[in-house]
């Protein structure tokens, strides 16, 4: 869980999607009444993900970062555009060792 610069509760969370069967990224956004999603229908991810991890950067821009289940195993940075739109950063890690997102996001500046 992460907070945003109002101080709203972010989190992410893996859920799992009946219809495409396989594991996805979803995140929610607290706004002090109500969570709402903000990832799209089918979640964050596209493709089987595990290990979600979330981080705001200085200018208040929200990304996460999941391993990829798929063949080859990476992690996936995504930047949150609003309107549940998430574009995936052109950055590949190809090995399984944790990796704190915020040195993703300083290695990306």
């Amino acid at each position: 869980m992460i907070f945003d610069n109002l101080g709203n509760p972010i989190i992410s969370f893996i859920a799992w999607d009946l219809q495409l069967n396989y594991q996805t990224v979803i995140v929610h956004q607290f706004n002090g009444i109500n969570w709402n999603r903000i990832s799209s229908g089918y979640g964050v991810s596209y493709g089987a993900a595990d290990d979600p991890n979330l981080a705001i950067d200085h200018a208040g821009n929200l990304y996460v970062a999941y391993f990829n289940n798929e063949v080859p195993r990476k992690v996936e940075v995504r930047k949150y555009l609003g309107t549940s739109n998430w574009i995936k950063l052109r950055r590949k890690v190809c090995h399984r060792v944790l990796i704190k997102l915020s040195i993703i996001i300083a290695g990306l500046k």
